[in-house]
């Protein structure tokens, strides 16, 4: 039996520049998103200190809105 952890897209952090390819949006609409608070983003993520991240589930909501 597997006891280990399940992983959601929830759990992926992708940075400003693979999230902007993921979402096939521009990369400064991504951070428009993020400045008008649609995405939220961390840059406290213990990977990646100072860098900017948001989590995949996030892009997945934001692009999904934008669709309708």
């Amino acid at each position: 039996m597997n006891y280990g952890a399940t992983l959601h897209a929830s759990d992926f952090w992708m940075g400003l520049q693979d999230a902007s390819a993921y979402a096939g949006v521009g990369f400064d609409d991504l951070v428009d998103a993020i400045t008008y608070r649609e995405v939220r983003a961390s840059t406290t993520h213990p990977a990646r200190p100072g860098d900017w991240m948001v989590r995949m589930s996030e892009v997945d909501l934001w692009t999904n809105a934008r669709r309708r």
